[in-house]
């Protein structure tokens, strides 16, 4: 850690990385477009891994022997969405770099991160936060302008509509694995979301010392159970961290502090409901 640096917990969505590794595809379906308009050809269709705690749509693409591989992960009851793309790059060592993305021309670019897996030669992964409005709004096949100097590029993601069903379908799945049935979920309106921005509710003296010392970083993934009086109780670790210290401080900080604005059902009367949170903890690197 950079001596003064300050340990920082971000709040939120959180961001994650396509790892290369062997897939069981749950579901297959077919794309709209035999080849995408900027030469990327697909080599597989949109599946999805087999996983208890992850919701995420895959494809893989080819050009010009170069590949590429595209994910949209979801976060149940939300409607947060990461958009990650494997691509052709390199930026020369292991490290986060701030750059830009645009969905279908969009403005302003948004912000989104990335790095280089160790286990992928000349490659990078670009993420970026967006929200179910802005994917809806893209259209059919949505158009990606990423901006990071030399390794900038331009993509178009066919038929996303079909990630976007599948995603829905197996969103439904995990909340039900979770203790939350389709009947309740046909009955909710609007899930909870917080009152705040979340990063308003910590700070970097939140960080546990332990933590620090033992430069542990990490994201936990939790599901809170949201009563109708906007309090978050039952914080269940969906995906640790890896550190048992951040998962527990993660639950901490979300259930004394966070107020949640309830959710509704189809009548518009207030119901507890579950909201599915990130915090990412990372140190300064």
């Amino acid at each position: 850690m950079r001596e003064g640096a300050a340990p920082v917990i971000h709040l939120g969505m959180g961001s994650g990385i396509i790892v290369a590794a062997a897939f069981v595809a749950l579901a297959v379906q077919s794309t709209s477009n035999a080849e995408a308009q900027d030469g990327w050809q697909p080599i597989t269709t949109y599946y999805m891994p087999a996983s208890t705690d992850r919701c995420i749509a895959l494809q893989s693409f080819q050009r010009n022997g170069q590949k590429l591989r595209l994910g949209l992960e979801s976060r149940p009851s939300t409607d947060d969405y990461v958009l990650l793309i494997e691509g052709p790059g390199n930026i020369g060592r292991k490290a986060w770099v701030q750059g830009k993305i645009r969905i279908a021309g969009a403005k302003p670019a948004k912000d989104y991160s990335v790095i280089e897996p160790s286990s992928q030669a000349d490659s990078l992964i670009y993420l970026s936060r967006v929200k179910r409005a802005e994917l809806d709004a893209a259209g059919r096949d949505a158009r990606l302008e990423i901006i990071a100097g030399s390794n900038s590029l331009d993509f178009t993601v066919p038929g996303l509509g079909v990630p976007l069903s599948m995603l829905d379908a197996y969103s439904g799945e995990l909340l039900e694995k979770w203790g939350y049935s389709k009947e309740f979920q046909r009955g909710v309106a609007s899930y909870p979301r917080p009152e705040k921005e979340l990063r308003e509710y910590a700070s970097s003296s939140d960080y546990p010392a332990s933590a620090v010392r033992a430069g542990a970083m990490g994201e936990t993934h939790a599901l809170i159970s949201v009563g109708i009086d906007g309090r978050g109780s039952d914080c269940r670790i969906i995906r640790s961290s890896g550190h048992a210290e951040l998962d527990s401080a993660s639950c901490d900080i979300i259930k004394k502090r966070v107020r949640f604005v309830t959710a509704r059902s189809l009548d518009g009367t207030a119901i507890a409901a579950p909201a599915y949170l990130t915090m990412k903890w990372e140190l300064p690197r």
